[in-house]
């Protein structure tokens, strides 16, 4: 399996869960809750885990954690608090997509360790639709200034704030985007089950379907 040294990862897992109407984090799947199986993800990739937005211990669990320097404010916020808290590149996972596996998030460090040197984030998107997973990433400190400035300008969304030419991306089909589900609502989770089952999901030995995912660099600008 790649590892990238010095490379620190995050899982996301300081959302309020509104539309869920309780605390998703703490849903538990297939013997562990959501914030265990994203740091079982992580800590295959990364040389450490953080939990950010709640107390690792509230999960039985030991992994370093900080809280949002503005809880509720969205996942922008918790992305530049982890980077300016950490001081290092980081990989990001929420703790809302339990089905994403080991080998698929891997890619993402192998296009991280070959990536133009100007890059500040690496991430997925989808082929088909062109949605960037800006929260499934790898950025850099250097996303800090451009992430502040995003949020002086009351401007939210995560994938817009860091421009495309800063930007790696790693393609997947609509018909390999299960590692992809969100867990949001309640019926989401009956959706989880199913997608598990029809996928024999193991995370820990699955290979995964994106091996022969190419690159997408886009070339820097004159």
């Amino acid at each position: 399996m790649i590892r990238c040294p010095g490379l620190q990862g995050v899982v996301l897992a300081g959302g309020k869960s509104l539309r869920m109407g309780k605390d998703k984090a703490g849903v538990v799947f297939r013997g562990q809750n959501l914030v265990e199986r994203a740091v079982h993800v992580l800590e295959k990739l990364c040389d450490r885990v953080w939990i950010a937005g709640r107390d690792a211990r509230e999960h039985g669990l030991s992994n370093p954690w900080f809280l949002d320097d503005a809880p509720g404010k969205g996942p922008l916020r918790g992305i530049v608090t982890a980077l300016e808290h950490i001081g290092a590149p980081c990989m990001f996972l929420p703790c809302d997509l339990p089905l994403m596996d080991v080998s698929t998030a891997a890619l993402l460090i192998k296009a991280y360790m070959t990536r133009p040197p100007h890059t500040l984030r690496t991430d997925f998107i989808q082929q088909e639709t062109g949605f960037i997973e800006a929260l499934v990433a790898i950025y850099d400190p250097g996303c800090i200034p451009h992430i502040h400035q995003a949020l002086r300008k009351k401007q939210y969304k995560v994938a817009p704030a860091i421009p495309d030419a800063l930007c790696v991306h790693v393609p997947y089909a609509k018909s390999h985007s299960r590692p992809f589900l969100n867990v949001n609502y309640p019926h989401d989770l009956q959706l989880l089950h199913q997608a598990a089952d029809q996928f024999c999901l193991l995370p820990e030995t699955k290979k995964s379907r994106f091996n022969n995912a190419d690159v997408d660099a886009p070339a820097p600008k004159s």
